[in-house]
């Protein structure tokens, strides 16, 4: 872990302030291959998240950018924590890979404060909490069902299906995190936003779930109901691999 001084550029201690205290800091994950992956993406939802908590001014993306470069990272997961008076960078391996994915129906217990669901902040507990309980279950993740009984997201992924060939996913109402790859998906292909339950996923033509670290994941399976794997989602999940490891683009 690594803690920066944006005025002296060198390494600092941490300081206590509400981000420590409260939970008042927002964060970003996202893989890095040869470059960090869809980083002005990236930074523009942190520096988002931070105006709309009025937890401090925007970081330079310019800045934080040359700062990364000096780490030389490659092929790592690299987590940026900005709270008031830190700001932190933090690395761990790339996940394994996996070619599909086992989701668990569960309540969602999180803060329905629209600023909470729609900022990346690590008052993170809750869906942390989902997650482990559907690892423990013997799944990858859980899926999250809102007060509604509608599909929101998984615990730290957003989800599509596909129906007669066109892709769906819950729209923000729902209560979800608007994901960098979420809005990938959405400015390259025909999406339609709406307000769906577990039987639409049933009856679809398959499902994917998507995050920057883990790309898209196909889902294999839902609690005990087997799920169709369709090749229109393996040419998008290819496709946006190839997109973000190529250094070229």
């Amino acid at each position: 872990m690594i803690q920066i001084d944006e005025h002296s550029y060198a390494l600092a201690p941490l300081l206590p302030d509400e981000g420590l205290q409260f939970g008042r800091a927002v964060f970003e994950t996202l893989p890095v291959y040869k470059k960090p992956v869809l980083f002005m993406e990236h930074v523009s939802r942190m520096n988002r998240g931070l105006e709309a908590l009025r937890i401090r001014k925007p970081v330079n993306p310019l800045w934080l950018e040359i700062e990364l470069k000096k780490l030389g990272l490659e092929n790592c997961v690299l987590k940026i924590l900005v709270s008031e008076k830190n700001l932190i960078f933090q690395t761990r391996p790339l996940p394994e890979l996996k070619t599909s994915a086992s989701l668990t129906l569960q309540p969602d217990w999180r803060s329905r404060h629209p600023l909470l669901l729609s900022h990346k902040t690590v008052q993170y507990l809750a869906g942390l909490l989902s997650w482990e309980t559907a690892r423990h279950d013997g799944y990858d993740d859980a899926l999250l069902i809102n007060p509604a009984g509608q599909v929101a997201e998984a615990s730290r992924s957003n989800l599509f299906f596909l129906r007669k060939g066109r892709l769906h996913t819950p729209d923000l109402a729902c209560g979800l995190l608007p994901g960098i790859v979420r809005e990938w998906v959405i400015q390259f292909y025909e999406v339609e936003t709406g307000f769906y339950t577990p039987v639409d996923l049933y009856r679809s033509e398959g499902v994917f779930i998507c995050n920057s670290v883990i790309g898209l994941r196909p889902v294999c399976a839902i609690d005990d109901r087997v799920l169709p794997q369709n090749n229109q989602l393996q040419t998008i999940a290819g496709y946006y691999h190839e997109a973000v490891t190529d250094p070229a683009k």
